[in-house]
């Protein structure tokens, strides 16, 4: 008889956990497991996703929770109300939980019923305190670096589990045809024997694509036959600075080098994979395990990331790509350089990157092996 499994996730806006959702509920046997998703009502893209994934979808409202307030706190009680509705009607075997505001309302509302939580932390914005006082309700904690595990104090926890980001690229990229990728190609403009770089990711300040742009006028100095992609945006997120990046290109006079493309789904992001000679990820705060690190490494590109976070654990210096200090557009500069003139190091990066990510980190093993403690926990 299949399993009831009801996965939460307030998240308002498109980011790394919830493509990784999207991508796991894709792969999930549903002969075995029948997906629900309850997610926050400000994100039909995701509830899109979610469905073509082949989840239920259930839309509530999840309050604020960023300041501490009268109306926040009955914001917060009459979403655990609501979520407790939705377990009961839906009567999950087990409720998997992929952002803190989720562990939190999950675990109080599945608590009150007995239904049985796991945790996915995917990242450093869960309160110590609260992480502490809910600990004795999931029974199982996955995190997806070791460094989220050493941050939130979980070593030697019984409970507590490695579960590394899967990516689904190497599947999606057999669907990709040379047609796709030479339009890509010409919407861009781009020249023969121009060096593409890469960035995708949120426009807001933490992920780095500032010191990108700065790296930039520092490699133009030298270098011409360059072409930087960016990828994604930030309106309407919390500390964007799209506007500013396109003013920062404007004042450096790299107008002609760099071009946005703004927010594009998935499925174009695949194809600019495709294009990229180099991929830069500049990330100026850690990051647990970036998805679009895997998803570069299985393409394969020469990847270039920040020394700090969960990046290390995937990125072996000169080995499978090359790491950097956060912050500093010299060194960020001198690395892509570095692969810029050094094509065969390029290449040789590339290739050993894919050798270590495909298929230990493809998205199938990873649900395998999430599958695999989903079945510990029910038994």
């Amino acid at each position: 008889m299949k399993k009831k499994v009801l996965y939460l996730d307030h998240t308002p806006f498109a980011g790394g956990a919830q493509y990784v959702l999207g991508a796991h509920l894709k792969e999930l046997d549903k002969s075995k497991f029948e997906p629900i998703v309850v997610c926050s009502n400000q994100t039909p893209f995701l509830i899109d996703l979610y469905k073509s994934s082949g989840a239920k979808v259930v839309v509530i409202n999840f309050g604020k929770l960023k300041i501490l307030s009268p109306t926040a706190i009955w914001r917060f009680w009459k979403t655990i109300q609501e979520l407790t509705k939705v377990l009961k009607e839906e009567s999950p075997d087990l409720v998997v939980t992929n952002t803190v505001r989720a562990h939190i309302t999950g675990s109080l509302a599945a608590r009150s019923l007995r239904i049985p939580v796991i945790w996915i932390i995917r990242d450093y914005t869960f309160p110590h305190f609260l992480l502490r006082y809910l600990l004795s309700i999931p029974k199982k904690i996955l995190t997806v670096s070791q460094d989220l595990v050493d941050y939130y104090h979980l070593p030697g926890l019984p409970k507590t589990e490695i579960i590394y980001v899967g990516s689904a690229y190497e599947e999606s990229k057999k669907k990709i045809s040379p047609t796709q990728v030479k339009e890509v190609k010409e919407s861009l403009k781009l020249l023969p024997g121009e060096v593409v770089i890469g960035f995708v990711g949120r426009l807001v300040r933490w992920k780095g694509a500032s010191v990108l742009i700065e790296a930039l006028r520092i490699v133009a100095e030298t270098e011409s036959a360059i072409k930087a992609v960016i990828v994604g945006g930030g309106q309407n997120q919390e500390d964007s600075n799209e506007l500013e990046l396109k003013n920062l290109v404007k004042a450096y006079g790299l107008a002609k080098m760099v071009t946005f493309t703004g927010f594009v789904p998935q499925e174009k992001v695949n194809v600019l994979y495709q294009i990229f000679d180099i991929f830069v990820h500049p990330s100026l705060e850690p990051e647990p395990f970036a998805t679009v690190v895997v998803e570069a490494m299985t393409v394969p590109l020469s990847v270039i990331g920040t020394n700090i976070g969960g990046t290390p654990e995937i990125i072996k210096d000169h080995k499978n790509g090359l790491l950097v200090p956060p912050g500093d557009p010299e060194e960020l500069a001198k690395a892509i350089l570095t692969l810029i003139k050094d094509k065969k190091l390029r290449e040789d990066v590339a290739q050993e990157a894919y050798r270590s990510v495909y298929p230990r980190l493809s998205e199938k093993v990873i649900t395998r092996k999430i599958e695999t403690i989903f079945d510990q926990v029910l038994e």
